[in-house]
Parts: C-alpha cells; sequence; structure tokens
C-alpha cells in the first residue's frame, strides 16, 4: 500500500514539474507601446498598456497543452456584460520552449 502511495505522489510531482508555468510577467510591443500580462497563480491575470501601464483589462486563464485561454472579466475596471461577445475566451499559442506567446500578430515573451 506505501509503495503505491509513493508511486502516486512521485507521479503527480513528475507531471507538475514537467508542465510549463505562465505565471509572470509577459510583454510586448503593441501598436499604442508596450503591453504587459501579468499572469497570477490563483488562475487570473491583468493586461497593462500605454505609457501610464494602468491596467486596460483583467480576467481569468486556463492552461492546456500549449495553449492559454483568457477570459476577460473586467474592463477598465468595470464589470464585461455577459453575452455581448466581450466575454468570449481569446486563445493564445505557447511556443515549444514556453518562452513565448502570439495572439493576433502580437508576440508576448516572459519576463
Amino acid at each position: 500500500m506505501l509503495k503505491k502511495v509513493v508511486l502516486c505522489v512521485l507521479a503527480i510531482v513528475f507531471v507538475l514539474g514537467c508542465s510549463k508555468s505562465i505565471v509572470g510577467d509577459w510583454t510586448a510591443n503593441g501598436p499604442g507601446g508596450a503591453v504587459t500580462l501579468t499572469f497570477k497563480g490563483d488562475g487570473t491575470f491583468d493586461a497593462k498598456g500605454g505609457d501610464k501601464a494602468t491596467t486596460v483589462f483583467s480576467g481569468t486563464y486556463t492552461v492546456k497543452d500549449k495553449t492559454v485561454s483568457m477570459t476577460m472579466t473586467k474592463m477598465m475596471g468595470m464589470d464585461v456584460p455577459k453575452g455581448t461577445g466581450a466575454d468570449t475566451p481569446q486563445n493564445i499559442t505557447l511556443s515549444d520552449d514556453g518562452k513565448s506567446m502570439t495572439i493576433e500578430g502580437m508576440t508576448f515573451t516572459k519576463q
């Protein structure tokens, strides 16, 4: 019995250790200047941009394989209305090495 428990724990540690963590800051240069996506360990993110680096929008995210799915919940501090399309998840594709991700022609790199 103890052997099975140890094997299960080792398998979990292996899977968690091999997964790509996106937690942290990712930056790209957009038409209006630098854009920073900050992914937090609790499954939320903030997007900041412009010269003042103010939060433009925030929301939740999930990661599956090389796809990061982001759902906006707030824009400029206000709740995003449901069913308007603004609350539709947007997918970002991670690079094979996990050091960059691209959405709509913008490539973000992990800082």
